[in-house]
């Protein structure tokens, strides 16, 4: 279980008790002349001690009683805590593309540039058997921009490196058993065991699963469409991509980018987007940020810094 949902589960909890807690502390205050803050044990939120103790470490718990036989914690801050869950589900929601029916060659076209990369694009996503690419490059290209064309395909899956890590590329492959499996961040994918379906899948067709959990051998005809800032997966599983190198942006570049493609693509105002280019600029330089930043936002200027200011605090 991650933080984030270890701290969701508090947040009920807490949520559910608040009240009556703060009522509590109001009248031993009264009574006493002194304050004390009321807590919950692991097993009220059914979160081993093991699990609590790393949320203690990182500052995002304290402990508020303890004696032999028990020991009570609570939020340290209540709303900073439901403001980055809050944060990271809309970060999360954002990320996620729904599959539709886009036509193959209606694609690409907010994309400015690039067009000798599009017809590849467009030869692989028609070609009858699976030839996968891989874009490399730093943060500002318009690889998220490719990656994210695709994901309007019927049969299209988006993930990133770090949530298909968390999900399991195998589960998501027989689960949703794509046309085209799209990953940005590959560079991201740390687990060996999604490494080994990915080098089956694109050299086989084949996803095979014989542990003792759940089993699965299906053959399928998914094309891998992947991206990553640096070239570090291993070599059987790279030669098994068609690579394409971009170079990074100007600022002036990327700015031109994201405004033409968030003007169409998004229906976002054009002085908008530029505030959100040029704070994310100073960021992390990456297109999908741009995004979420602005889905998030809906567009609305005035909460864009506030929304760019968390993500840097929690980075």
């Amino acid at each position: 279980m991650s933080d984030v949902e270890l701290l969701k589960q508090i947040i009920k909890y807490e949520e559910q008790h608040i009240d009556e807690w703060r009522a509590k502390e109001k009248r031993f205050k009264e009574e006493y002349g002194e304050d004390i803050k009321y807590g919950w044990s692991w097993s009220d939120v059914g979160i081993h001690p093991s699990k609590l103790q790393k949320l203690l470490l990182d500052g995002w718990i304290e402990v508020t009683y303890k004696s032999r036989s028990r020991t009570e914690y609570r939020l340290r801050d209540f709303e900073r805590a439901k403001q980055y869950v809050e944060m990271y589900m809309g970060i999360q929601k954002a990320e996620s593309v729904q599959s539709g029916s886009a036509d193959i060659d209606e694609l690409f076209k907010n994309i400015v540039g690039y067009e000798d990369v599009k017809e590849i694009f467009r030869l692989a996503l028609k070609a009858e058997r699976p030839v996968h690419i891989l874009l490399i490059g730093s943060p500002a290209t318009a690889k998220s921009l490719f990656l994210l064309e695709i994901g309007k395909l019927q049969g299209a899956v988006y993930v990133t490196g770090s949530g298909a890590s968390s999900a399991g590329i195998e589960k998501i492959l027989v689960e949703k058993q794509p046309n085209y499996l799209c990953i940005d961040e590959i560079d991201k994918l740390k687990s060996s065991d999604d490494l080994s379906v990915l080098l089956s899948l694109m050299e086989t067709g084949r996803v095979i699963r014989a542990k003792a959990d759940w089993q699965a051998d299906i053959t399928l005809n998914t094309k891998v469409f992947a991206a990553g800032n640096v070239l570090n997966l291993p070599g059987e599983l790279a030669d098994r991509f068609v690579i394409l190198k971009f170079k990074e942006y100007s600022k002036k570049e990327f700015e031109r980018i994201c405004i033409h493609y968030f003007t169409k693509e998004e229906n976002v105002a054009e002085d908008v987007v530029r505030k959100v280019v040029d704070r994310v600029w100073q960021y992390d330089r990456s297109i999908r940020t741009v995004r979420s930043v602005l889905r998030l936002t809906g567009g609305d200027a005035s909460k864009i810094d506030m929304v760019l200011d968390t993500l840097i605090k929690y980075k």
